[in-house]
């Protein structure tokens, strides 16, 4: 074989090694995966350093993703001269994004991912003949997102399809009536804040106990031009879209956007999640004070459980990998009695029917009810952690619009019903076909790999659209038409119903002892 040849083979066999080694070693980002990048003060703990970053991924193009950080990280103006007409190109807070910031959060291997890139800054969307001067391209490392980039990026509909109303001298965009997705939209453009930012707002953000407000949201800046000199897009804390701007000269909330590369070696510094969990702007950030209720229980010091606290208490398959071992499963807290804790699973970790067959029944003789205190009970529980479930006496109903039937059963291990779900004291909404983001939840890995592997296939389980957020079962039945159904809670957070026989999501529920010191 000549040289000529030999290199020629030589080069195909490089490409093929290296397409088969791009194939294996890289996972494509989706939009709504979370990602870890970075790191900011977060817990205004400044002796503890800095706090790791976490991102949602807004779009994906090729080989780069677009990813705005998952809660407000700082509040700072957008401006700190009064009387100009403000741009973003020449705004103090693009050169504390660009500066102080991407020197301060981002590590030399991190910039490298960062990519430099060039974005437009065009005219405000209900305003495109203003007097203001046309904005320039500009090339930012860092930025916050414009009017046009929500629309681009499914975080607000196209402007044409609302109504303006005036409030309070703002422009408010307001759904017209047939836009059911509307109160979604505010929700998810909702937006918490750290503590060290939230520290730093202009607002009584401590309750009456002095304990930081971990619930509430904040508006947030655009970069696009407002309609007036002092004036820039933004998002009030209510979700809205701010057109006609907001003063530049106030601090309000910093979510910083940037374009990475992402390639394999990424994955390994810097993803943590691996599948789509169609996550909310608006997710609570604070999941990492996980109490172990082993300790709990174990422990002669004093541990304060509270109201949507997270903690954990027996093990389940979660990971899909069966060679590790189970996981601890996280439960929120919610609710709190003087002698009992009720914990609701974080996240749904089964997929099973209500009942295997197309029948009337109810709670009481489904089959779902022996599945939880017979299966699940003794898989997910040792007999050490069993002695702190207390069996509890419960009450069920149907729909009351459909039915009038009340009982009570005797369980270990229990889901929601109606009634629980519109309890304001146990943190949700009181209407049922209200969207309630506390309601929502998400499958584990091994959930979703019932999902994809098992007999329940797709077409036959009740998933949301995208496929990998899920409804699940509550206890409460209704029997309607002659069908026989069971009322769900959708990927939205509001109630629905599915047949009795249709596998669906299931977050089980477990009261536990209250440790009296």
């Amino acid at each position: 074989m000549s040289l000529k040849k030999s290199l020629g083979v030589m080069y195909i066999l490089a490409v093929l090694i290296f397409i088969l080694y791009t194939l294996t070693t890289f996972t494509p980002l989706k939009k709504g995966d979370v990602v870890r990048f970075g790191s900011y003060e977060q817990d205004n703990d400044l002796s503890n350093g800095s706090e790791t970053l976490e991102w949602i991924v807004l779009n994906v193009e090729y080989s780069e993703a677009v990813i705005i950080c998952k809660n407000i990280i700082d509040f700072i103006p957008y401006a700190i001269t009064k009387g100009e007409d403000i741009y973003w190109e020449d705004s103090f807070l693009r050169d504390w994004l660009n500066n102080e910031f991407y020197y301060n959060a981002f590590s030399d291997d991190e910039k490298a991912y960062i990519v430099d890139k060039e974005i437009e800054n065009n005219a405000n969307p209900i305003d495109q003949n203003t007097y203001f001067r046309e904005e320039k391209v500009t090339k930012d490392r860092v930025y916050l997102l414009s009017f046009d980039e929500l629309v681009k990026y499914g975080l607000c509909s196209d402007y044409g399809l609302y109504d303006i109303d005036v409030y309070n001298d703002r422009y408010l965009y307001v759904c017209n009536n047939n836009d059911l997705d509307y109160k979604k939209s505010n929700d998810e453009r909702k937006c918490y804040a750290s503590e060290y930012a939230a520290s730093k707002y202009n607002m009584n953000n401590y309750d009456q106990e002095g304990d930081w407000n971990k619930q509430a949201s904040y508006p947030w800046y655009l970069r696009s031009k407002g309609l007036g000199k002092e004036l820039v897009g933004s998002i009030g804390s209510d979700g809205k879209v701010v057109l006609m701007g907001s003063d530049c000269n106030i601090a309000r909330g910093i979510r910083p956007v940037v374009r990475i590369k992402i390639n394999g070696s990424w994955y390994q510094d810097f993803y943590i999640m691996s599948y789509n969990t169609n996550v909310s702007l608006s997710d609570d950030p604070n999941r990492s004070d996980i109490i172990n209720m082993d300790e709990y229980y174990s422990s002669s010091n004093s541990m304060e459980i509270n109201n949507n606290c997270i903690v954990t208490f027996g093990n389940y398959e979660q990971d899909d990998d069966t060679t590790n071992g189970k996981e601890p499963i996280e439960w929120i807290v919610v609710q709190i009695s003087d002698d009992d804790i009720m914990l609701l699973s974080r996240y749904i970790l089964d997929y099973q029917r209500f009942n295997e067959n197309d029948i009337d029944v109810l709670w009481d003789s489904c089959t779902l009810r022996h599945w939880l205190n017979d299966y699940f009970y003794n898989n997910a529980f040792n007999d050490t952690e069993k002695e702190f479930i207390i069996s509890k006496t419960i009450k069920s109903d149907s729909v009351p619009i459909y039915m009038n039937d009340r009982y009570e059963t005797y369980d270990k291990v229990h889901i929601l019903s109606i009634e629980d779900v519109c309890d304001a004291d146990k943190g949700f909404t009181t209407d049922a076909s209200m969207e309630d983001i506390n309601r929502r939840s998400t499958p584990t890995q091994y959930c979703e790999g019932l999902v994809h592997n098992s007999i329940y296939g797709k077409s036959e389980t009740a998933t949301s659209e995208g496929g990998d957020v899920v409804f699940y079962c509550l206890r409460s039945r209704r029997k309607f038409l002659g069908y026989n159904q069971i009322s769900v809670i959708s990927p939205q957070g509001d109630c629905t119903y599915a047949p009795v026989d249709l596998p669906t999501g299931i977050r089980p529920v477990i009261y536990l002892k209250l440790k009296h010191e």
